[in-house]
């Protein structure tokens, strides 16, 4: 239950932060077998939120053991499927992070006996650069207890690997574009086949060439659409015509009052979003999880504001027009400031 909610809250969250969320190869994710994810994570917090948002299926992800610090975070954490783990850079004096790691290693396994579906980012670290880090050895490693836990693996138990590309057009940017790109999932039956379940570094090589190749076929597609994208014709009805000016002229003033419903809420956020940003990781990581409790609280107020003037007439319209005059307040901030959805590049 806090799983699908928090999932909707946040898939709403992703959808007004970017202009568009877009994901191609889902279809080669299947719903009932046991499933490892992984991916680049250019995006701190919102990487995995772009596939709990996209996907049906429930996924456990990982996250680093630091962001439990964190009171606001603590509770988001809580309310999606996360087995934290501590990071050998994030410890300080003798402490070891292996009977920790390894507990919750066996919690992950146990998750993909029971034909569940495990996120793991096997860079260790989100990052600004356009290409891969080195893979830690944590993916494979849990994917080879698996097997082995298993004696064998079959057309029942057999686990696959779906790689992810994930590309953002601008990650910091309000309003610009995020895809999600499924790469072709390896059967680790298949690759057992002719591979020791004692080669971790190979299968973790494997798994980087993996979402490499997640990636090449994700800009390959995109430098494709870009170049097949076709004009508008400019020749166009006087139905057409109508239409234009009619979504304009009754759209513009339900999208200014969109703005001023949300100007107070949007201003808040962005002062949040600055002060916890310190490089291009955080500004939509920030954002995501402060705009949610923020615009809540700020509707609740206008709300509260109308209830306390005695007119239940102006309740009603303000929870009628809400979400309308949202959605094109949104839509002239994109035409007002050239924010239309293009293609993640």
């Amino acid at each position: 239950m806090k799983y699908t909610m928090a999932k909707k809250i946040f898939a709403a969250a992703l959808n007004v932060y970017y202009s568009k969320v877009s994901a191609q190869g889902l279809e080669k994710i299947p719903q009932n077998q046991p499933v490892l994810f992984i991916s680049n994570h250019n995006n701190a917090f919102i990487d995995p939120l772009l596939l709990a948002s996209t996907l049906e299926r429930r996924i456990t992800f990982t996250a680093k053991s630091t962001l439990a610090k964190n009171p606001l975070l603590n509770v988001i954490l809580k309310s999606f499927s996360v087995e934290l783990l501590s990071r050998k850079i994030d410890r300080t004096g003798s402490e070891t992070g292996r009977s920790f790691n390894a507990c919750a290693f066996e919690r992950l396994e146990e998750k993909l006996h029971e034909r569940g579906a495990v996120y793991i980012f096997p860079e260790g670290k989100s990052h600004n650069d356009p290409v891969l880090h080195k893979f830690k050895t944590g993916a494979a490693r849990l994917a080879l207890a698996y097997a082995e836990k298993c004696g064998g693996l079959d057309i029942e138990n057999d686990l696959l690997i779906v790689p992810l590309g994930l590309n953002y057009s601008d990650k910091s940017t309000f309003r610009s574009h995020a895809n999600i790109q499924v790469g072709e999932p390896l059967s680790l039956k298949a690759w057992l086949a002719g591979n020791s379940l004692s080669d971790v570094r190979g299968l973790t090589n494997q798994f980087r060439l993996m979402v490499s190749e997640a990636m090449d076929e994700q800009n390959s597609a995109i430098r494709k659409a870009a170049l097949t994208v076709s004009q508008p014709s400019t020749r166009a009805g006087i139905g057409a015509h109508f239409r234009y000016w009619q979504k304009r002229l009754l759209g513009a003033p339900l999208g200014i009052l969109g703005g001023v419903l949300n100007l107070l809420p949007f201003a808040v956020t962005a002062f949040f979003r600055r002060i916890l940003s310190t490089d291009r990781d955080h500004p939509a990581s920030a954002a995501i999880v402060v705009g949610p409790p923020v615009f809540t609280i700020a509707h609740s107020l206008q709300l509260s504001v109308l209830g306390a003037l005695g007119s239940l007439f102006l309740m009603l319209l303000y929870l009628l027009m809400l979400v309308p005059s949202s959605v094109l307040a949104l839509r002239l901030f994109d035409h007002l400031f050239h924010r239309k959805a293009t293609s993640a590049h």
